[in-house]
């Protein structure tokens, strides 16, 4: 099924979303997470549940002031998207894993306490960016993006795979065998083991 409705609700464990089809713009809290496994679900509330959001199938969309809370992990399967293309201004999560699509747009994509251990392999597109404000992300797979890459002091990113935009680090940023297409300005601690900066 899907969900859609104004109504607030609370997530004690995870609710599946097999046949996603409606506009949510209520808000869930609690301690469970989210699946969308099939269609698209657009969520245009606050939502604050603190368990992961899985894109096993199918769409995620986040609209206007539409959000998941920031200490939610997102992992997005190879059949799934995750679409914050239309918020008003961008979105904060976790981290970011699996081998799915996201669409930026001109939106940025803030991940706060990234887990070393999530490895997101898909591609992220859009003229939008991500940073990495608080833990360390690793990107392995060919990003399209052509935003700014932004890694904040006291965060990281690995990157074995590519951004096709610019690099700001004020962390550590590991370019260990990727690609940044754009140009590199760096404040904080950079290797490239292997890597190619524009």
């Amino acid at each position: 099924g899907s969900l859609s409705g104004t109504a607030s609700g609370t997530l004690d464990g995870t609710l599946d979303l097999t046949k996603a089809s409606s506009t949510y713009s209520g808000g869930m809290s609690g301690s469970g997470g989210l699946t969308v496994s099939g269609g698209t679900e657009t969520l245009t509330g606050a939502n604050t549940y603190t368990g992961a959001t899985t894109i096993s199938g199918g769409t995620l969309a986040l609209n206007g002031t539409g959000s998941i809370a920031d200490s939610s992990t997102v992992d997005v399967a190879q059949n799934g998207m995750f679409d914050i293309s239309q918020t008003n201004s961008g979105a904060s999560v976790k981290d970011i894993g699996g081998a799915g699509g996201i669409d930026l747009g001109s939106q940025t994509l803030t991940l706060t306490a990234a887990d070393p251990d999530t490895v997101y392999s898909g591609v992220a597109s859009g003229s939008g960016g991500l940073t990495v404000s608080g833990g360390t992300e690793t990107l392995s797979g060919a990003n399209t993006y052509t935003g700014v890459t932004t890694v904040a002091s006291g965060a990281g990113l690995s990157l074995p795979g590519s951004v096709a935009g610019a690099l700001t680090t004020a962390g550590t940023t590991d370019v260990n065998g990727g690609t940044v297409a754009g140009t590199t300005t760096n404040t904080g601690t950079l290797t490239a083991e292997g890597g190619t900066l524009a």
